[in-house]
């Protein structure tokens, strides 16, 4: 499964697609999946010159160009899971720095995933992140990850999240990028073999 950018580079590649259709109404109620399955999948999500995320200018095209109102693409799956994913989220302006992930540029290769309630509508993205794992170009490798998700236009935000490294534990009940921290923010030291408890090293509202 392919589908290209206006640009002429990659969107969305999918190796195989094994999915169980319960809808299907291109220009009106968009696709619905009960299940699916995605496996060797490459997203790349790129901000054009325009300022324009990529995905939003094919979206806005599989509209109705009939209707008065154009109602946005929508593609609905209940569960899914996904094996060997690629992603990169880039902006025209990278942040560039000194260590740690430019999220400006941040581009994700190992992804293994399992996602409930996934929405895609025109450019924005909902699902619940049941699990997650990922490594990052700048050498974070993510050992899991649950939360609420939601991309729009190239922002993040995820609420009631958890994520876990070799080292640390972290929940939020929100956050959003590009934008600043929301609620309560509590980080844990991961129970290791060589240590006899595990404790809070930072708790504080942000």
């Amino acid at each position: 499964f392919y589908v290209e950018d206006y640009q002429r580079d990659t969107l969305i590649y999918a190796g195989r697609v094994d999915a169980f259709v319960t809808g299907f109404g291109l220009f009106g109620g968009g696709v619905e999946l009960s299940r699916g399955e995605l496996v060797d999948v490459k997203l790349f999500l790129r901000e054009t010159p325009e300022g324009e995320m990529n995905i939003k200018q094919v979206v806005s095209r599989l509209a109705n160009p009939d209707r008065t109102k154009k109602k946005p693409f929508r593609l609905a799956i209940r569960t899914a899971t996904v094996k060997d994913m690629e992603l990169c989220l880039e902006r025209q302006k990278h942040r560039n720095p000194p260590f740690g992930i430019d999220f400006g540029h941040m581009h994700l290769t190992g992804i293994m995933a399992g996602i409930e309630c996934f929405e895609l509508n025109g450019s924005s993205i909902e699902t619940d992140i049941t699990s997650f794992r990922a490594a990052e170009r700048s050498g974070f490798v993510l050992d899991n990850l649950s939360g609420k998700f939601r991309l729009d236009n190239g922002y993040l935000e995820f609420t009631d999240a958890n994520i876990l490294t070799t080292e640390t534990n972290l929940f939020f009940s929100a956050y959003r990028l590009a934008g600043r921290f929301v609620g309560r923010l509590q980080i844990f030291r991961r129970a290791r073999a060589d240590r006899g408890c595990v404790a809070p090293f930072a708790a504080r509202h942000c």
